[in-house]
């Protein structure tokens, strides 16, 4: 298990995802990375992660 805020970090290192509600913490999502390794961080599937997961860590703000 890794603990980060860094979703790029996220992304790279894991397989799998759990985005966090502010507080009280809920699980808001989970999603499987399943991209192949190395992980290209300009590569359009992994841009399209990261996007998402900013986006629900932004309907949190």
């Amino acid at each position: 298990m890794l603990i980060t805020h860094d979703v790029n970090e996220a992304l790279v290192l894991a397989d799998r995802v759990v985005v966090f509600s502010p507080r009280p913490a809920r699980i808001r999502a989970q999603i499987d990375v399943g991209l192949d390794r190395p992980r290209d961080q300009s590569a359009p599937a992994f841009l399209a992660l990261r996007n998402r997961i900013l986006t629900l860590l932004d309907d949190d703000a």
